[in-house]
C-alpha cells in the first residue's frame, strides 16, 4: 500500500538538497501572445517554455548560470542542458571544443536530454541550446506533425545523409556531419540547406511526436484551429522523484529525452512550489491534454485533488484523462487501470505508445468525513481506492511509524513488502480486536446492516476499486458469478430505490458502468441472492470483512475472497471503541464514539490500458 503522501510535506523542506533539486527551474507562468494560422491569442504557459530559441534563453535564476546539483550533475540554466558524468563505451569527442575525450571511466559530461557531450572544462561554456520542439512546415493539405531537427555536430554514426543519400564520414570525430538528437537523422554540413530539406520533406519526426509539447501546436489547440492535427494529444507528465526507492528520479531524464524537458515535471523540483499545481495551472485547460502520473496511488490522488477538488479548474467536457505509471508499493489503482503492479525498468517508449491506445474510464471519488461524538476529532478526506479499519490499518500504522523513524530502511518495493509481512505475522501472536469488540455498526442507504461473523472479523474494508493491498480481489464477484458471503448464510445488498441527491445532481458528469453489471435497484434494501461486481465507476461502495492475516494470504493466493457484507451509495459507520483506520494507505488512530460518513463527491477521467489480444 502506497504511503508516499505522508512524506510529501516533511520531505519537501529538504528536497533542495536531494538529487531532484539539480533540475531546479523557475516555473513561474506568464501570458504570451502566439499566432496560429493568423489567429492571435494569449496562452498561459510556463516562462521556461522558450519564447526564444534555446541559444538565446536568459537565465532563470540570478546566479552565474550554472547550478550545482548532485555530485556528478550540473544544470545550465542558460541553455537548458543537464550535464551528468558519462562513462563512454566508444571513442568520442567533445561537441564544444571538438577534441578527443581521454580516460577510462566517467571521462566527460553528457546532457541527459539531448546527448550533447562536453569536457568538464567545456561544459560551462556551451552556448548551443538543448532541445525544444519547433513546428516545421508541412505540405499543403496535410496535417502530419513534424518538427525542425535539433542538430549536434560530431560523434555521428555510419548512416546516410538525408539530403544527398550518401554515407557521412565518422573520421576525426565526424564533425563534417551532424546528427539530430531527437530522431537520429544524419546530414552533411555541406548539405545543410533548409529549402532542399523542405522540398524533400526531411523534417524531424520523433516516434512520440503526437505527445510532444510544441508551442505552435498548443496555440492551435487553444484557438481551436482547423489545421490542428487530429492525432495531436499533448501529454503532461508528473514524476514523483521520491517514489519507488528513488526510482522516479531516474525516470525524469529518460522521459525528458523521449519527450521534452518542459512537459515532464518533477513534483519536488522547486522546493518553494512542491506539487502539480503550477503545471496544471499552465496546461490543464488546454483541449485534448492528457496526463501521465509516475508514482504510487498517493501521487495519483495528489494530482487528482489539485485537478478536481480545489475549485481552480472548470472543464466543459470532463477533466483531462490520466494514466498512471506505478512506482509505489501497492499500486492498486494502476493495477485496475491495467498499467501493472509496479514499474521495473522496462523501456518507456512502448508505454508512451500505449497511452494513445488507452480508453477513458470513470473513477468515482468519495467524500469521507470523520467526526467524534465529543467534537474533539474531525477530519475530511477524498477516497479514491478504499477505506478500512482494524487489523490492516494497525499494520499500516506500524509500518508508517517505522518508516518515519528510519526512512533509509525503505529503499525498495521488495523491502517494503517484507516489512509489511513481518508486522502482519505479529498479529497472529498479538491478536487485534474483533469488530464486535470495537462496537462497529453500519448503515447503508438508510438501512442498518448486520455484520455477519462480527466475532471473527478483525478488519472491515470499504472498496471503491476491485483491488486491495497490492492486487487482492476481496470482492471476487464477476459479471457471471452469483454467490453469497464466504461464511454467512445470506448476502445483503443495501441499495436505495433512487440515487441520493448528491449523486443525482452530478449524474450528467458520471461515466456509466459497463452494461453487463447487474442492477443495484432495490425498493427496500432487502436481502438479495446476488451481488453486483465491484466497479470503479458505478457510484457504489462495496463493504467486505477479513478475519486474520491467514485470510489475507489466502486472498493474495486467489484461493479465497473476503466476507461480503453489503453494497451501497451512502454509508454511515459508527465505532464505539478506539481503533486504527486508513484512507487510501494513510493510517491513523480514531478515538472512541466516532462516526464515519461516505458519500459520492465527483468522478475523475482515467485512462485504462487495453490488453493485447492473444
Amino acid at each position: 500500500m502506497d504511503k508516499e503522501l505522508e512524506d510529501f510535506s516533511s520531505s519537501s523542506s529538504s528536497s533542495s538538497s536531494s538529487s531532484s533539486s539539480k533540475r531546479k527551474r523557475s516555473q513561474s507562468t506568464e501570458s504570451v501572445s502566439k499566432s496560429a494560422d493568423g489567429i492571435s491569442l494569449d496562452v498561459k504557459v510556463p516562462s521556461w517554455v522558450g519564447e526564444m530559441s534555446p541559444g538565446e534563453r536568459q537565465e532563470d535564476d540570478a546566479d552565474d548560470g550554472v547550478e550545482e546539483g548532485s555530485e556528478s550533475s550540473v544544470a545550465n540554466s542558460k541553455t537548458g542542458h543537464l550535464f551528468s558524468k558519462k562513462t563512454l563505451t566508444r571513442p568520442s569527442y567533445c561537441s564544444f571544443c571538438k577534441h578527443f575525450v581521454f580516460g577510462l571511466r566517467k571521462q566527460c559530461f553528457e546532457c541527459e536530454y539531448c546527448g550533447y557531450l562536453a569536457h568538464d572544462k567545456c561544459k560551462d561554456s556551451v552556448e548551443a541550446g538543448c532541445y525544444h520542439a519547433q513546428l516545421a512546415p508541412h505540405p499543403s493539405g496535410t496535417t502530419e506533425i513534424s518538427f525542425h531537427h535539433h542538430w549536434i555536430a560530431g560523434n555521428v554514426d555510419k548512416e546516410k545523409c538525408i539530403v544527398c543519400n550518401t554515407y557521412v564520414s565518422t573520421s576525426s570525430g565526424g564533425f563534417k556531419a551532424l546528427k539530430c538528437s531527437k530522431c537520429s537523422a544524419h546530414i552533411h554540413e555541406a548539405c545543410m540547406d533548409e529549402h532542399e530539406m523542405q522540398a524533400k520533406g526531411e523534417y524531424c519526426k520523433p516516434k512520440h511526436r503526437d505527445l510532444i509539447f510544441c508551442r505552435e501546436l498548443i496555440a492551435k489547440l487553444v484557438a481551436n484551429s482547423p489545421s490542428t492535427p487530429s492525432t495531436y494529444r499533448p501529454l503532461l507528465v508528473f514524476v514523483n522523484s521520491k517514489s519507488g526507492g528513488q526510482q522516479g528520479d531516474s525516470l525524469l531524464s529518460k522521459l525528458r529525452s523521449l519527450l521534452t524537458t518542459e512537459q515532464v515535471v518533477d513534483l519536488f523540483e522547486d522546493p518553494d512550489n512542491v506539487g502539480p499545481r503550477k503545471g496544471l495551472e499552465a496546461y490543464a485547460n488546454v483541449p485534448n491534454m492528457h496526463i501521465l502520473v509516475c508514482g504510487g496511488d498517493g501521487t495519483a490522488g495528489w494530482v487528482l485533488s489539485e485537478l478536481l477538488d480545489k475549485g481552480r479548474f472548470h472543464f466543459e467536457s470532463g477533466s483531462p484523462p490520466m494514466a498512471v505509471l506505478p512506482l509505489g508499493t501497492g499500486n492498486d489503482l494502476a493495477r485496475v487501470l491495467q498499467w501493472g503492479g509496479g514499474y521495473t525498468g522496462e523501456p518507456l517508449s512502448p508505454i508512451l505508445s500505449r497511452i494513445g491506445l488507452s480508453v477513458p474510464t470513470g473513477l468515482d471519488r468519495w467524500d469521507l468525513s470523520i467526526n467524534s461524538a465529543d467534537e474533539t476529532f474531525s477530519k475530511n478526506y477524498v477516497l479514491n481506492n478504499y477505506f478500512s479499519l482494524g487489523m490492516d490499518a494497525q499494520i499500516a500504522l506500524q509500518f508508517h511509524n517505522l518508516r518515519e523513524e528510519n526512512p533509509n530502511m525503505f529503499k525498495s518495493r521488495t523491502i517494503n513488502k517484507g516489512i509489511y509481512g513481518v508486522f502482519g505475522f505479529q498479529t497472529l501472536i498479538n491478536q487485534p480486536k474483533e469488530l464486535e469488540e470495537l462496537g462497529v455498526k453500519i448503515n447503508v442507504d438508510g438501512t442498518d446492516v448486520d455484520v455477519p461473523n462480527s466475532t471473527k472479523l478483525k478488519c472491515l474494508i470499504f472498496l471503491n476499486i476491485p483491488s486491495y493491498a497490492g492486487g487482492s480481489d476481496l470482492w471476487a464477484v464477476n459479471d457471471s458469478s452469483s454467490s453469497s458471503s464466504s461464511s454467512s448464510s445470506s448476502s445483503l445488498l443495501a441499495a436505495p430505490s433512487s440515487p441520493p441527491a448528491s449523486a443525482s445532481s452530478s449524474s450528467s458528469t458520471l461515466l456509466p458502468p459497463s452494461s453487463s453489471s447487474s442492477s443495484l435497484s432495490s425498493s427496500s434494501g432487502v436481502v438479495l441472492d446476488r451481488f453486483s461486481p465491484c466497479q470503479m465507476n458505478d457510484g457504489v461502495i462495496e463493504i467486505v470483512g477479513m478475519r486474520d492475516v491467514t485470510h489475507l494470504l489466502a486472498l493474495q493466493a486467489k484461493i479465497s475472497h473476503g466476507d461480503r457484507i453489503a453494497q451501497g451509495r451512502n454509508i454511515r459507520l459508527t465505532i464505539t471503541e478506539p481503533c486504527c483506520v486508513q484512507v487510501d494507505g494513510e493510517p491513523f488512530k480514531l478515538p472512541a464514539n466516532t462516526t464515519v460518513d461516505i458519500k459520492l463527491k465527483n468522478q475523475a477521467t482515467m485512462l485504462k490500458r487495453l490488453r493485447k489480444k492473444k
